[in-house]
C-alpha cells in the first residue's frame, strides 16, 4: 500500500519518519517499508491514521543479507560513526565481496526464524572496503539504495495474515 511521508524526526540519532497510513489502513508494527529503489525500514509504531517507520540507518536496524555475485551471506547493520551508511558483515571472513556489489535482503533462511523482510529486496551497494590486517578485519560499507533523506512516497508491505484474520505470527 502506498503512503506519503508526512514527517521526519528532528533528532539526528532517531532515524525515523512518519507516514500517513496506520492501523485503519492495515498497517501494523513490523511491516516492511520500501520505495522504488529498495528497503527503507520497518513500521515501529502505528496509530489509527499514521505510523512511524524506523529507517535502515537507525542503530537498531539489523537483518540477514546476501551480497555480490557469489551471494555471500551475512548481516547488515548501521555503521557506527558513519551517518547514513550501513555495514555488511559476511558470515565467511574470506567472502569475495567487491566495491559496487549489490546487497539484498536474504529473507527467511530458516523456516523456524521468519524474517521480517521479504527475500531479494535491494538494500544498497558496497561503497567502500576498509582493509585490515586480514580477511576478518575487512569492513564493507554499504550505501543505501533508497535515498532516505528524500523520501516522499513509500510502499508498506502489509501482511496478508492480518487482513485474513489469522495473525498467528504477529
Amino acid at each position: 500500500m502506498s503512503a506519503i511521508v508526512s514527517g521526519r524526526s528532528s533528532k539526528t540519532w532517531d532515524q525515523q519518519v512518519q507516514i500517513d497510513k496506520g492501523l485503519a489502513d492495515g498497517v501494523h508494527r513490523g511491516d516492511s517499508v520500501i520505495d522504488a529503489a529498495g528497503l527503507v525500514g520497518t513500521v515501529a509504531n502505528a496509530t489509527r491514521g499514521s505510523a512511524v517507520v524506523t529507517l535502515i540507518t537507525d542503530p537498531s536496524f539489523a537483518t540477514s543479507v546476501y551480497a555480490g555475485r557469489d551471494r555471500n551471506l551475512g548481516s547488515v547493520t548501521s555503521a557506527f560513526g558513519s551517518p547514513g551508511a550501513l555495514l555488511f558483515e559476511p558470515v565467511d571472513g574470506s567472502a569475495n565481496v567487491r566495491a559496487n556489489d549489490l546487497v539484498y535482503t536474504a529473507g527467511t533462511i530458516d523456516p523456524a526464524l521468519e524474517s521480517r523482510y521479504p527475500r531479494a529486496v535491494p538494500i544498497g551497494r558496497v561503497s567502500r572496503i576498509e582493509l585490515g590486517n586480514g580477511d576478518l578485519d575487512r569492513r564493507f560499507y554499504v550505501e543505501p539504495a533508497a535515498e532516505l533523506s528524500r523520501l516522499d512516497i513509500v510502499q508498506v508491505l502489509t501482511d496478508a495474515r492480518s487482513r485474513s484474520g489469522t495473525s498467528e505470527n504477529r
